[in-house]
């Protein structure tokens, strides 16, 4: 038995669940730093408050510019090659990179008193 067309596109991909992931990964990666930030509140003079705002501002910036160029590489490409799901995955992956590098960037600027 043939399957109608409209299976194969109603079907849905790894690639289009590490997309979802990369999305939901990118949004809790970014509350999660932001959270970080109020240990600030904690600091007596001795926290590295310029390190702080660097390292939470460019893990905002790679974040959003990973999942914007991720996103866009993906839907331009999931329906031209078959193994587009990489895409997602490189993007998850960076994202999670970044996200550790910053951690260890704030436990180091936030000394808390």
């Amino acid at each position: 038995m043939k399957r109608p067309p409209d299976d194969a596109k109603a079907r849905i991909s790894i690639g289009d669940g590490l997309m979802a992931a990369q999305v939901l990964l990118a949004v809790v990666g970014a509350l999660f730093v932001y959270s970080m930030t109020f240990t600030v509140a904690g600091c007596v003079n001795r926290c590295n408050y310029p390190a702080v705002d660097r390292a939470t501002r460019g893990f905002w910036a790679v974040d959003l510019a990973v999942l914007l160029i991720c996103a866009a590489a993906y839907l331009l490409l999931r329906s031209r090659i078959r193994a587009s799901g990489w895409i997602p995955l490189a993007g998850v992956v960076i994202t999670l990179g970044a996200l550790a590098v910053t951690i260890v960037i704030l436990n180091g600027a936030l000394v808390l008193g």
